[in-house]
């Protein structure tokens, strides 16, 4: 996966994938199901009450809701600032949703890279959150709605 990958916590790649995600996830409980008959109802019921939920987990990724916040990483502070003024303005208009916009720009010496920079890029947003009045490692730790966009 390159740098200028995306990353984020909940699926937006639409519904093909979605529901490539579902029948696989059917697939494996059928197998599973078939191989646990010999454990009895028990395991049978706690297996379907298991697709039921993640199968409830993909509906919600296909909901309306969006995110709550979008973080990106960009790679210099100019970006930072274009994105962060650019985004913020069409936000609704792009996503249909009122998430808050949090950029930033990756001024790791050398470079993070791809893991360790997008973890930076989280620590860079929640100092930068706070300025702009939101505990945005508060909202994590809540279950809120986070994607995170990393181009640097």
């Amino acid at each position: 996966v390159g740098s200028s990958s995306v990353r984020h916590m909940r699926s937006t790649n639409g519904p093909r994938s979605v529901q490539h995600i579902a029948a696989t996830l059917r697939l494996w409980v059928d197998i599973s199901l078939s191989i646990l008959s010999h454990l009895g109802v028990a395991a049978i019921k706690s297996m379907a009450k298991s697709e039921e939920a993640m199968l409830e987990e993909i509906g919600k990724m296909q909901g309306p809701g969006g995110f709550d916040y979008v973080i990106i990483c960009c790679s210099d502070l100019s970006a930072e600032n274009f994105w962060q003024e650019r985004l913020t303005q069409t936000i609704r208009e792009v996503t249909g949703t009122s998430s808050t916009v949090i950029c930033v720009h990756e001024d790791w010496n050398g470079g993070a890279g791809n893991g360790l920079g997008t973890l930076y890029a989280v620590v860079k947003a929640c100092s930068k959150g706070e300025k702009l009045g939101v505990d945005l490692a508060k909202s994590l730790h809540e279950g809120k709605a986070v994607a995170i966009y990393h181009t640097a």
